[in-house]
């Protein structure tokens, strides 16, 4: 078992500010290097003023700059927001500024309070990160590839750069319906499962599902991540 940190730059009050939020941040990865941390994860949210993070790949850069070892992924990337072309470039990118230390969460997303603003509904959002994906995971393993799709159609098309880290960044995807753990476990995608506050029996139901999954496909269970909620005090 590995420890990884997720950090949103969350306002605790309304007293604090967006720089004191994202100065508190970084000296937690800082710590999370310092003390022995797998992967900090940083989300993607719009619009949402107690959650200030709408560029992960931008954090992920800073981050590298302040931290040695540990490694630094987007958790997540809400896949139906970008174009795929144009994420899977910037990807490459971040990848090789952090040297490959980058770790790469998608999703479809799940605020409907962005959905309403962005003009997306959840039928949409989940059909076009499907789409998405493809994309991204043709244009990182194909040069000169086209595509004809639902919501996206384009002619020859090389991603540029390419991926620093061979064959590509290691890549995971936020999901509990057997709908996405089957799509990430046909493309060799880490599965992030997202327990948090609830009972530990329905993480213990996910993983089964997957199990299940995976034997019906005949492909090796691939590597999982479960988020939990923690509190840390010195008060007894």
């Amino acid at each position: 078992m590995k420890f990884d940190y997720f950090t949103g730059f969350s306002l605790h009050d309304k007293s604090e500010t967006i720089e004191e939020a994202y100065a508190n941040g970084m000296e937690q990865v800082q710590f999370c290097d310092q003390a022995g941390f797998e992967i900090v994860w940083f989300p993607e949210h719009h619009l949402t003023a107690n959650t200030p993070s709408p560029a992960p790949l931008v954090s992920v850069v800073d981050a590298a700059h302040r931290t040695q070892n540990v490694r630094l992924g987007t958790g997540i990337m809400i896949t139906p927001y970008h174009h795929p072309l144009i994420l899977a470039g910037q990807i490459n990118l971040v990848d090789l500024l952090t040297n490959g230390r980058l770790e790469v969460g998608f999703g479809r997303g799940g605020f409907k309070y962005e959905y309403a603003r962005l003009g997306l509904s959840e039928a949409e959002a989940s059909a076009r990160q499907r789409e998405g994906l493809e994309i991204i995971l043709n244009g990182w393993f194909r040069e000169d590839f086209t595509h004809e799709g639902q919501f996206f159609s384009f002619d020859h098309s090389t991603v540029i750069p390419r991926p620093y880290q061979k064959p590509a960044p290691p890549t995971w995807l936020a999901g509990r319906t057997p709908d996405t753990m089957r799509f990430a476990a046909q493309h060799g995608m880490g599965i992030m499962m997202t327990a948090q506050r609830q009972p530990i029996d329905r993480l213990r139901g996910q993983v089964n599902l997957l199990n299940a999954i995976c034997e019906d496909l005949g492909v090796p269970r691939p590597p999982m991540t479960a988020s939990r909620e923690v509190f840390i005090t010195e008060s007894k």
